[in-house]
């Protein structure tokens, strides 16, 4: 029964997760708004925008630091209802009857969490590479793929950044807590990294890395992104232990 807790866990979560309207949106916003967003831009802002950028790596990197930022709110709110969705619905109390200990509910939550990121971000990655081609930026050359790893990481680790706010929302049991601590930390980021901090916080490493288009020391930027796995790391456990200890 133990070794059978987390595939039973995780296909539970799966069928919710499918069956949801919440993670459908988020997909198709994560996906198009990015892809959209450089267009857009290019009507209002001239040569500061993605679409001006004259090769791959300007665009790629331009565009991963708009999901550094808007990613935190649109990974965040899947995440939030991940975790939030059982009390706010009332079903965590039918829950406690399961055969499968919450922890391990808990953890097929964290384990769906990023695979679905995972995919999207490759979605996204496949999105803007078609967009890249319409602007005519040529073939994508050796460096280029290199850029277009770092904003694939930069997406994962924007993804993995939403992970404490799992636990905001288990502890507050609804949605509106988790959603302000991810505005709150949005700005106090923005706050810190302005007053010189800058990569050094982890919600602010991605960004940076990004905006750098990866000429950075690389020992420095290495710490730096380990930070962020560290914290994401770091919440999964308090989030799961939160969950072994809930009680109706």
């Amino acid at each position: 029964m133990i070794m059978n807790a987390f595939p039973t866990a995780l296909s539970t979560e799966w069928l919710k997760f499918r069956n949801a309207s919440l993670p459908r949106l988020a997909t198709i916003g994560i996906v198009m708004v990015p892809s959209l967003v450089s267009p857009l831009s290019a009507l209002s802002q001239g040569d500061s925008s993605a679409l001006s950028a004259s090769n791959w790596i300007d665009y790629l990197d331009l565009s991963a630091g708009t999901v550094a930022t808007g990613g935190v709110f649109g990974f965040g709110l899947v995440i939030v209802w991940l975790f939030g969705r059982e009390f706010v619905d009332g079903t965590i109390t039918g829950l406690f009857g399961l055969p499968v200990p919450l922890e391990k509910l808990a953890l097929a939550k964290m384990a769906l969490f990023i695979l679905w990121a995972c995919v999207t971000t490759l979605m996204l990655a496949a999105a803007l590479v078609g967009v890249g081609a319409f602007l005519d930026f040529g073939p994508l050359d050796g460096e280029s793929w290199v850029a277009l790893a770092r904003f694939v990481t930069v997406s994962v680790l924007t993804a993995m950044l939403t992970i404490p706010f799992s636990l905001v929302a288990t502890l507050s049991r609804d949605y509106l807590a988790p959603i302000g601590a991810i505005l709150g930390v949005v700005i106090l980021t923005s706050v810190l990294a302005d007053a010189g901090l800058g990569g050094w916080l982890p919600y602010a490493a991605p960004g940076l890395w990004a905006a750098t288009s990866g000429f950075v020391d690389p020992f420095t930027i290495c710490i730096q992104l380990l930070n962020v796995v560290i914290v994401s790391a770091v919440f999964v456990g308090f989030s799961t232990y939160a969950w072994k200890r809930l009680e109706t």
